[in-house]
């Protein structure tokens, strides 16, 4: 049985063991872009956990009472359920396939997503309903975090989202990707599709200094660029619009040797009234995203970073699911900040 694969591996082949965002990753490796090195703890795996610590039994006394309860008070039976996946073990022979892939890496720091059977369906967006950790730093930390990811399936904002949209546990099963880090200089978001207007023939993107994560939880305001598309030569850009942010704050990884996760930092004046990204940073970006666009035959809405070296990486891909939402230019905007924040939960 495999439990861990790498992501370099042929997508179509994984039957839907690997969850949305890593088969977009996988998808996006094998049309050759830029993305970091990692692979993905399965849903076998995710259930072997379940049967391995009884932990069916326990789901399976409490669906009657949370299938029967108001989503406003699902708190109690998610808690019990967190509390006990946090506190099981994982099964060695999970964390034997783990280490395997792991030592493939060899890398100084990592980052653990989830990836839902049901996070990315276009009819029911789930983006920023379960947890990513960054800067993580041994065997040891992935474990346990990919432990927290399993538990953040079962959050109340989780159990209430799966109510409104009337999918049972059942629906639901969790794959884990675990990543290099990128070193970003700059990180954001990026609409291949204008969301504010519904022109197609514009790129969207949204940028802070370091990690993407000021950009997707709504902490900042990010710097704001819009890009037009020659009509006759789909790959070349024209920058339309520049709007600076005021970026107050911008997230890097925590300094410390022993220490994971990352730490919101004061931007300076100074460095907030400059673009985070030039020109030719902004046209670069818009040139991979419309290839994106191009290989999953529809308007994406994709994380991204920029290393030291300027390296363009693509941490996530996802079609546009509100695209068709916007009416007006207020309610636009006033979506797209809900769709960064929605995207950032953590």
């Amino acid at each position: 049985m495999e439990l861990a694969v790498n992501l370099s591996n042929d997508y179509t082949v994984m039957r839907g063991k690997e969850g949305g965002k890593a088969k977009n990753l996988m998808k996006l490796i094998s049309h050759s872009f830029n993305v970091p090195e990692g692979f993905f703890v399965t849903t076998d795996a995710y259930n072997l956990f379940l049967k391995e610590n009884n932990l069916y039994e326990l789901i399976e006394s409490m669906r009657t009472p949370i299938e029967n309860t108001q989503y406003l008070h699902f708190d109690h039976y998610a808690e019990k359920i967190r509390r006990a996946i946090k506190q099981s073990k994982m099964p060695q022979v999970v964390i034997d396939q783990i280490r395997k892939q792991y030592e493939l890496l060899s890398c100084q720091t990592y980052v653990v997503r989830s990836s839902a059977i049901a996070e990315d369906l276009e009819d029911a967006s789930f983006a920023g309903q379960y947890e990513s950790y960054l800067n993580l730093k041994t065997i040891e930390d992935i474990i346990i975090h990919i432990k927290n990811v399993y538990a953040s399936l079962w959050t109340s904002r989780a159990l209430s989202y799966r109510f409104k949209n009337k999918l049972s546990y059942q629906d639901v099963q969790i794959a884990v990707i675990v990543q290099k880090m990128v070193p970003a200089k700059a990180a954001g978001v990026l609409f291949t599709a204008n969301p504010l207007s519904g022109d197609k023939s514009e790129i969207l993107i949204e940028s802070n200094y370091g990690l993407g994560e000021s950009v997707v939880s709504g902490i900042s305001t990010p710097d704001h660029f819009i890009l037009k598309c020659h009509p006759k030569k789909p790959s070349t850009f024209k920058i339309v619009t520049k709007k600076m942010g005021e970026k107050e704050y911008c997230i890097h990884p925590l300094i410390s040797e022993k220490e994971c996760g990352v730490q919101k930092i004061l931007t300076s004046r100074e460095q907030a009234s400059i673009y985070s990204l030039s020109d030719e940073n902004i046209i670069s970006l818009g040139q991979v995203g419309k290839k994106i666009e191009h290989a999953f035959n529809s308007p994406q809405d994709i994380e991204w970073a920029i290393d030291g070296n300027n390296e363009v990486w693509i941490l996530q891909t996802r079609p546009i699911t509100a695209l068709e939402r916007f009416e007006s230019p207020i309610i636009a905007m006033e979506d797209l900040k809900g769709i960064r924040k929605n995207k950032g939960s953590k």
